[in-house]
């Protein structure tokens, strides 16, 4: 309907954004802006508009929200989502990285079956 369109491009503060989708299709206080905009436009908003490229505190809270599902459906989007880290990780800057992977440990000795990061 229009209603769930304009809602879902309603306007958004910087600060209220990351750029990057993981894990995929889960958001908990900040919007992913990869999945509804090409991939060429990252630099806009990551460089010029500073909207972070991965914000550490929302990727650990969506994958515990993913974690407390307890379903067949969000266990492969967890084991998809820590696949997808390993990719992000592969390329973001060795700050975030290190930051990042430190937050994966600890997050992940608290989500039953997973083997880490």
């Amino acid at each position: 309907s229009s209603d769930e369109l304009l809602a879902s491009h309603r306007w958004r503060r910087a600060c209220d954004c990351i750029w990057s989708d993981v894990p995929y299709g889960v958001e908990v206080r900040r919007s992913s802006l990869e999945r509804s905009y090409p991939a060429g436009l990252k630099p806009f908003f990551t460089n010029m508009l500073k909207v972070d490229e991965v914000a550490v505190d929302e990727v650990c809270s969506r994958l515990a929200a993913l974690a407390g599902e307890q379903s067949e459906v969000a266990a492969a989007n967890l084991r998809r989502s820590y696949a997808a880290l390993g990719d992000l990780l592969a390329t973001c800057e060795l700050e975030l990285r290190e930051k990042l992977r430190a937050a994966l440990r600890e997050e992940v000795l608290r989500i039953p079956g997973c083997l880490g990061v």
